[in-house]
């Protein structure tokens, strides 16, 4: 091998440690989950100790060691949490909290060898919660429906990312985003899946999706019978309102039961009008007071043979016969 060979691959093999060494494995972790941070760099000699350190905020903090085969751990932020695996190349972490994200060193001190060193940057996201897929029928036609599909999880704060798959007979479709807006033909029958997910986690909820127009115009055609048949029901109960507010106006204006006195020589005679059977029984006790009345308090002039309206009746006064729907009951008396 030439001296140019040699000065060749020695640069190459200087590259590709410094890309090593500027080199960042992206590591995703759960949150309260666990993580390994695994070495894997090829080591010539035997290995003197072995370094995990963590940058955080700019700030570097040594959190494990293993020095003549003995294991440290530092740092309270991981107490209780960290393992080192496989003679100390690989970082295991459990129970992630947010605060673990940040970039993780090791470093390999060799005997008669430059020190190794590999890079990790640990990235952590909160679990994806449930979904759920809320539809909108906007719009019915006699051969399409048009819907709005959105797919919605409580409030998170790791970005999410939506994907939509649905297929109709053997035609798969795919779509993005959390609304999705499909034209359906008449009586197809369509699954649409929805996928919620982060770069750790992710989650999926289903939903049959049918178009009927002729439902819709049956829906239709139902609303409207009910709508005519509160109308129809509301117009028979203001009719009946209406008669019973007429006909009380009416009995006002011709008493049930108007009494009146009428004289004839030595005779007189107390006249009641009815107008039902009840309103007759209700009359015959009310000639009774009005003979009471009569003989208890009224003296009637012997000159006057006109008809009068005795005292305390003076509301039912009305002058000429009765209507003929009136029965009239007469009660005389002699004069004394």
């Amino acid at each position: 091998m030439t001296l140019g060979t040699e000065l060749l691959f020695g640069l190459l093999y200087f590259c590709m440690t410094c890309a090593n060494q500027d080199h960042f494995v992206r590591v995703i972790g759960l949150l309260h989950q666990s993580v390994e941070l695994p070495s894997n760099l090829s080591l010539p000699s035997p290995v003197l100790e072995i370094n995990w350190v963590f940058k955080s905020k700019e700030k570097s903090y040594k959190v494990a060691q293993i020095d003549n085969h003995q294991t440290k751990f530092y740092i309270n932020q991981f107490n209780g949490r960290l393992k080192l695996l496989h003679n100390g190349t690989t970082l295991h972490i459990k129970d992630l909290r947010m605060e673990d994200s940040g970039n993780y060193t090791v470093q390999f001190v060799l005997i008669g060898e430059e020190d190794r060193f590999q890079r990790f940057m640990l990235m952590l996201y909160e679990p994806v919660p449930d979904p759920v897929i809320n539809s909108v029928m906007e719009e019915r036609t006699s051969h399409w429906c048009n819907v709005t599909l959105q797919c919605s999880v409580p409030t998170n704060s790791s970005p999410l990312n939506y994907n939509w798959i649905y297929k109709h007979n053997d035609s798969v479709y795919e779509d993005s985003g959390d609304t999705i807006h499909i034209s359906l033909n008449y009586s197809w029958d369509m699954e649409f899946q929805c996928i919620v997910h982060n770069p750790a986690d992710w989650k999926n909820v289903s939903k049959q999706e049918r178009c009927n127009a002729q439902d819709g115009v049956a829906g239709k055609r139902m609303s409207y019978a009910i709508i005519i048949s509160l109308l129809l029901m509301l117009f028979i109960i203001l009719a009946w309102v209406i008669w019973k507010i007429r006909k009380k106006a009416y009995f006002n204006f011709w008493p049930l039961a108007s009494s009146k006195l009428i004289e004839d020589g030595d005779q007189a005679h107390v006249a009641t009008y009815c107008s039902s059977e009840e309103e007759e029984e209700h009359g015959r006790e009310q000639i009774q007071q009005e003979i009471n009345t009569l003989y208890c308090e009224t003296t009637l002039p012997n000159d006057n043979p006109t008809t009068q309206t005795f005292a305390g009746h003076e509301r039912d006064n009305h002058v000429g016969p009765p209507p003929q729907k009136f029965k009239t009951l007469y009660t005389s008396y002699q004069r004394k």
